[in-house]
């Protein structure tokens, strides 16, 4: 059966909540491509989902490099669509002395070649050169996980862990640029009775490092939760804690907490204070800047409640500015 859809959006071997989230507010097929280093499947399989959907703009999560290749080729070898690069930081980050470096690096080139160059933040223009003419900023249309679940919303919680209890939490990949180690540890030294859920399936080094604090009570490893149980969680906490050693990342977890209007905790990177503004409270990576931001916050949550709200209507104006210049392209 041939499909005539307006876009579509691939994404290789990992699918980010980014790509999600644009595929939902673009009402397009997220389609998620398996295959292994080298890549060699990779053009006969992107020619068959072409053939099958005909689509006119073909969004590319990227990295990895070889995805925007392969692309390319099938552009030249079939034609009738435009490429869209939605180039995550990671792609234009790491040396060629690294694995990550060589999927991408040699790869970078390529943009010159796209119709359009979607950039997560106006940190990223740096990395472009001349190619600003074809590049658009588009932060994540966060604005699709709105209404999802109320603060009563439906949810298989444990209550024995949470419910009875007040709680923060801080979202995690386990990535290494999350600073999981040092904001348990520090949550672990301060006199609170809040709770600290640490989302996900943990990495296995880490965990051993934090995995004290676990056994204390007062921080909780949810693991992996539906994402019914995950917005739930998210909009029955206290506050959401958004924090990443890199200046250049937006973090997953600030949209999130800016569609659910929940106050946020942020490091103090350039990034998150370039989109978050005056609607969070920031904190440096020492202790005595943590506990001031988190009295700071939980004094006047009534404020920050209300300056999220601000904050999440301005910027879902011009998220959905730029999704209408994109389906305009």
């Amino acid at each position: 059966m041939i499909l005539m859809e307006e876009f579509i959006v691939l994404a290789l071997n990992d699918v980010s909540t980014r790509s999600r989230l644009l595929a939902w507010a673009l009402e397009s097929p997220l389609i998620q491509i398996r295959s292994p280093p080298p890549y060699v499947d990779l053009v006969p399989k992107l020619s068959r989902i072409i053939s099958r959907y005909k689509p006119r703009k073909v969004v590319v999560q990227l990295p990895v490099g070889p995805m925007l290749f392969s692309v390319l080729v099938v552009k030249r070898l079939v034609g009738g669509f435009k490429v869209i690069a939605d180039t995550h930081t990671g792609f234009y980050t790491g040396s060629m002395l690294t694995r990550h470096g060589l999927l991408n690096a040699p790869f970078r080139g390529l943009l010159r070649y796209v119709d359009l160059i979607l950039l997560h933040n106006e940190l990223n223009k740096s990395f472009i050169g001349g190619l600003n003419d074809k590049a658009m900023v588009l932060y994540d249309p966060f604005y699709v996980i709105e209404g999802y679940v109320g603060e009563n919303g439906n949810c298989s919680l444990d209550e024995a862990n949470l419910g009875n209890h007040r709680y923060v939490v801080y979202p995690v990949s386990w990535h290494p640029d999350e600073p999981i180690e040092w904001i348990v540890k520090a949550w672990g030294n301060i006199e609170t009775d809040t709770r600290l859920v640490l989302t996900g399936r943990p990495d296995i080094g880490v965990l051993k490092k934090i995995i004290q604090y676990v056994h204390r009570g007062n921080v909780i490893l949810t693991g992996y939760l539906d994402v019914n149980d995950y917005y739930c969680l998210l909009a029955r906490s206290e506050f959401i804690i958004t924090a990443t050693m890199s200046h250049l990342d937006m973090q997953c977890s600030a949209y999130e907490a800016l569609a659910l209007r929940k106050p946020i905790l942020a490091s103090d990177t350039a990034a998150l204070k370039l989109v978050l503004r005056d609607s969070a409270v920031y904190f440096d990576y020492d202790m005595l800047s943590l506990r001031n931001a988190i009295r700071v916050l939980e004094d006047n949550l009534d404020l920050y409640k209300a300056r999220i709200t601000e904050r999440s209507v301005e910027l879902k104006e011009e998220v959905l500015n730029s999704i209408k210049a994109l389906k305009n392209l």
